[in-house]
């Protein structure tokens, strides 16, 4: 994973080709967002790995933080949110690959734990739904299987609040839409179609 991720976020810096087409043998199936945070950290640094390991371990924080907030969002308590923020960060050290890795999956969690606490705040305002699904895109643009936090999170809205979930899929929708044009016009291709590729 490092070398493959260091070796786009070089790419993304120096011009370099992120999505080759056929006849090259290499295809590329991850969202772009990831390579120019870990490039442009790289680049100052001078190593794109150790960047994108240190974008890893703070992102690891940032999330572990961001799960305690939602607690406390939740009508947790101080105790309860050090609880399930210390389980999740415990079983992560312990069973996750990722951790500390140059890898865009904890980034892309860092930014959709953003829009999770989005969710939260009261009183829910068309804003605060946007700025939520905004995160959410985010996220998928920095790694392309983080969807599960999202549509959990729009069948929630769909339950207890239908007004809040239509605002929020809207959002949502206009968001991956204007992401996937922009990825269209600049790289000249369809991001689904090298996340669908063999």
């Amino acid at each position: 994973n490092e070398g493959w991720n260091a070796y786009h976020a070089q790419a993304a810096m120096e011009g370099g080709v992120l999505y080759p087409v056929p006849p090259s043998f290499m295809y590329n199936n991850y969202p772009p967002l990831s390579y120019y945070v870990v490039g442009a950290l790289g680049k100052a640094w001078g190593d794109y790995i150790a960047a994108g390991r240190v974008i890893s371990i703070l992102s690891y924080v940032f999330v572990c933080w961001g799960m305690a907030r939602a607690i406390q969002s939740m009508g947790g308590g101080v105790v309860q949110a050090l609880f399930g923020a210390t389980i999740f960060s415990t079983v992560l050290a312990m069973d996750y690959d990722y951790l500390g890795m140059d890898d865009p999956q904890l980034l892309g969690h860092g930014l959709a734990v953003v829009g999770l606490i989005a969710l939260f705040r009261m009183p829910r305002s068309i804003g605060t739904l946007a700025l939520a699904a905004f995160f959410y895109s985010l996220g998928f643009f920095t790694k392309h299987s983080l969807i599960i936090l999202p549509l959990a999170s729009f069948l929630w809205l769909a339950v207890y609040d239908r007004r809040a979930a239509v605002i929020f899929a809207l959002s949502g929708a206009v968001f991956l839409g204007a992401g996937l044009i922009c990825f269209q016009l600049w790289f000249g291709q369809s991001l689904w179609s090298h996340i669908n590729s063999p």
